[in-house]
């Protein structure tokens, strides 16, 4: 039992907060610190303060409380109608955004000091993030290994490229669809010849034919990005069974 916790709050316009964080220590009184901060959390969040002056009020509550527990705090708020991500964080690692073509690369944001330690000073930083892209937000379980220094850590998971659903090629030999049945909005093209599909091939002697089909665009964020209707699932997935 730990102090691992994540959180999603739903703000105006369409915005979500995305919070992740850590407790010191293991065992029960982390978990119930734990409690305490995510309480903490969802009054204060539910005034929309920018996230640098979330960090400073939950701050100021666990500070004045001499048995809580300091703890790392990474707030992240999606604005998706302007395609951007505001960042602040209490002394938490900083999140990976995954690109469209796979690459990962780590977002700068200002780190404060863990939260309940009274000393303040957050500030907020804020970024682009493009249709197709993924942030990922974390805890250290994810990435540290005994004896490793962190920074190298998260060298190794910026490195990483991720395979994107539905953009694999396919091989050839191995067209799904029967002979002669065309692509969606394309014309059917009938065998010519007794020859032309052998016993066990596809159509033209072996040879399959690779189709791209174009997807208009999503006026939203696409699948496999941020949004505000799957956050809490997303945000569960990343920080809860991750410590992925």
């Amino acid at each position: 039992m730990g102090g691992d916790w994540c959180e999603t709050v739903r703000l105006h316009f369409g915005r979500t907060l995305l919070v992740v964080g850590d407790v010191m220590g293991h065992g029960l009184e982390s978990a119930v610190d734990m409690s305490a901060y995510r309480s903490s959390l969802r009054y204060i969040a539910s005034a929309d303060l920018p996230p640098h002056r979330v960090l400073r009020q939950m701050d100021d509550i666990a500070s004045g409380e001499a048995d809580r527990r300091p703890a790392t705090c990474l707030l992240a708020r999606v604005d998706p109608g302007r395609g951007q991500v505001t960042l602040a964080s209490a002394g938490h690692l900083p999140p990976v955004l995954i690109g469209r073509d796979g690459a990962a690369g780590l977002l700068p944001v200002p780190v404060g000091p863990p939260l309940g330690t009274g000393l303040g000073g957050y500030e907020s930083a804020t970024h682009r993030v493009a249709p197709g892209e993924t942030l990922v937000l974390f805890t250290d379980g994810l990435v540290e290994r005994r004896g490793e220094d962190i920074d190298h850590s998260l060298a190794r998971l910026a490195a990483l490229r991720f395979h994107r659903r539905g953009r694999r090629r396919r091989r050839p030999g191995l067209d799904p669809r029967p002979p002669g049945r065309p692509a969606r909005g394309g014309r059917r093209r009938h065998p010519r010849g007794p020859a032309a599909h052998p016993a066990g091939t596809g159509a033209g002697g072996g040879r399959a034919r690779e189709v791209t089909r174009r997807h208009p665009r999503r006026p939203a964020w696409p699948e496999g990005s941020v949004s505000a209707t799957g956050a809490r699932s997303r945000a569960r997935r990343t920080a809860g069974t991750l410590p992925v």
